[in-house]
């Protein structure tokens, strides 16, 4: 391929639809850790990765550039649904918390590329 860095963003395109919940967790009746429930319903519109004008879409999720989940791979789909598609994203309380730098990537790609 030419040009792969131009094809690649022309791949970028569509919606995720996701929702979160904090959820305090407590361990031996003290707050020592926190949890965040991350959801991954579907994502809408994606870009046609594949040559037959499909896309075979999964997620990865990543927390400060950890990897924290990943969703099945649904195949031939340009609007996949997932399901049971939840990822507790558990840290700890204190200095080690999440921050406002803190960053959630959810990242959708072709498992054929």
């Amino acid at each position: 391929m030419p040009n792969l860095a131009a094809h690649l963003q022309s791949l970028v395109q569509g919606e995720i639809e996701i929702r979160g919940r904090y959820a305090p967790e407590e361990v031996d009746d003290t707050r020592e850790k926190d949890k965040f429930i991350l959801t991954l319903f579907e994502a809408k519109n994606l870009a046609k990765a594949d040559t037959f004008g499909l896309s075979d879409p999964f997620c990865i999720v990543k927390l400060d550039e950890r990897i924290v989940g990943q969703t099945e791979v649904i195949s031939n789909d340009l609007n996949p649904v997932w399901r049971n598609a939840n990822f507790d994203i558990s840290f700890p309380v204190g200095e080690d918390a999440l921050t406002q730098a803190s960053v959630l990537e959810i990242l959708v790609y072709d498992s054929d590329l």
